[in-house]
């Protein structure tokens, strides 16, 4: 029955680090403003 939600949790973490990279290689400069969105 928890098996979904693991693999939910798994997905979403990788989808999050795959932002944050992305976010990242943009440029520092403009990840400030990213922030606040």
């Amino acid at each position: 029955m928890k098996d979904w939600v693991t693999l939910l949790t798994a997905i979403i973490q990788l989808i999050t680090a795959a932002l944050l990279l992305k976010e990242k290689k943009k440029g520092t400069k403009r990840s400030h403003r990213g922030k606040r969105k």
